[in-house]
């Protein structure tokens, strides 16, 4: 999926992804700048990465990352990136009408793109 004119997209990562700027450092650069969950979100985002984790996550897992990503899209978000491993296992895109971002994905093609070129 390109979004040629996406200017601002929001995160959902865990804690330490979001406080690294990990995602800020490599978006700036493109003229994307990236919005994060207020600090209450942020919490419910990460506790919902734990049930993920230990694979106790529920329907109200997946409703927390879908409401948290409606709270960045009505913050000013075009897009969504689900920024760590853990959230694309509970959040189902055709659930939503907004579009999101699947680092794990994207990562994963990226590499697949690399080794394909590098071998001819």
């Amino acid at each position: 999926m390109q979004f040629p004119a996406l200017k601002t997209a929001g995160l959902m990562a865990s804690n330490g992804t979001v406080v690294s700027g990990l995602y800020e450092r490599s978006l700036a650069g493109r003229g994307i700048a990236v919005l994060t969950p207020g600090e209450e979100d942020q919490q419910r985002v990460q506790m919902a990465i734990d049930q993920v984790k230990a694979r106790t996550h529920n329907r109200s897992t997946q409703e927390t990352f879908q409401l948290i990503g409606m709270r960045l899209m009505n913050a000013g978000a075009a897009a969504i990136i689900l920024g760590c491993t853990e959230v694309p296992l509970a959040f189902d895109p055709g659930e939503v009408d907004y579009p999101s971002l699947n680092s794990t994905r994207i990562l994963a093609e990226a590499a697949v793109d690399w080794a394909l070129r590098t071998s001819e």
